[in-house]
């Protein structure tokens, strides 16, 4: 699968609101009619631990380079396999990755080696971070309900 998918461009980049990835990121690569002019890699992807009220945004690139995937088909397989067994589940409604279970428990069984990097990539390129996985999004209908 190639890294870039396209996105509906806008005429001001400025005023082009986040984008969150529309689909599971097991289906990324099944979901090519979603997209039109833009990398994949800054789509906000939204993740709620287990038994965790609130949920973490990263973009894509982030979530590869801060969990040490190879790249995006990496990150793709790792998701599917997850989704396989059981551990994450799709809120389409929210568009949120839900865990099943803590990390802590299905991690080491399920992660598949060859698709992580061996040493951890340079994130200098980043600058300061309050938080990883602060909400950069706008809040949405079904949060104000």
């Amino acid at each position: 699968m190639e890294a870039v998918l396209e996105v509906e461009d806008s005429k001001d980049d400025k005023t082009t609101p986040p984008i969150i990835c529309p689909v599971p990121l097991w289906e990324l690569d099944k979901a090519h009619q979603f997209f039109s002019g833009k990398d994949v890699s800054e789509m906000f992807v939204r993740t709620r631990l287990f038994e965790d009220d609130v949920f973490a945004e990263f973009t894509i690139a982030e979530l590869i380079e801060l969990k040490w995937y190879r790249d995006i088909s990496s990150l793709i397989l790792q998701y599917k396999k997850w989704h396989e067994v059981g551990v994450l589940e799709w809120i389409p409604d929210q568009r949120v990755h839900q865990e099943t279970s803590p990390f802590s428990v299905y991690f080491s069984e399920t992660k598949i080696p060859e698709l992580y990097l061996t040493e951890e990539p340079d994130h200098s390129h980043w600058g300061p971070v309050k938080y990883w996985g602060e909400r950069r999004t706008p809040r949405e209908s079904w949060e104000l309900d």
